[in-house]
């Protein structure tokens, strides 16, 4: 997850595409390709971390989805970044929204005990 607050203009006019999903690659491109600033601007969970806030568990995404859209004002053009790599699954959608009766999941680390992340959350935290 990262983060770039700007005014009025976004940087983001070329694309860095990783050929592998190395964080350090990521790590890289934000920084100096995009102009993150390193710690400030970024925050990666991978299951390497010896930070347990760091491990992408459900609790742990979704603090750091609230990270991500902190601070955001109206009328700022913002460059934020959310990649995830990782698993995802369906799970039957009971309120009736989707089309096909699915919901889109991404899979925690923790996903058997704390359950997936919801396409409509991720919706809910990140769009609105």
């Amino acid at each position: 997850l990262s983060r770039q607050h700007r005014r009025h203009q976004s940087q983001f006019t070329d694309t860095c595409v990783a050929s592998t999903c190395q964080p350090s690659y990521m790590n890289h491109c934000l920084v100096h390709k995009f102009g993150f600033k390193g710690n400030d601007d970024i925050l990666m969970l991978n299951e390497d971390q010896l930070n347990p806030h760091q491990i992408p568990t459900r609790r742990n995404i979704l603090k750091a989805i609230q990270w991500l859209v902190s601070d955001l004002r109206e009328g700022d053009a913002n460059s934020l970044v959310f990649m995830y790599s990782g698993h995802g699954d369906q799970v039957r959608d009971y309120q009736g929204e989707e089309l096909d009766g699915k919901c889109e999941t991404i899979l925690p680390l923790d996903f058997r005990a704390a359950g997936p992340i919801l396409d409509k959350e991720l919706h809910h935290l990140l769009i609105q």
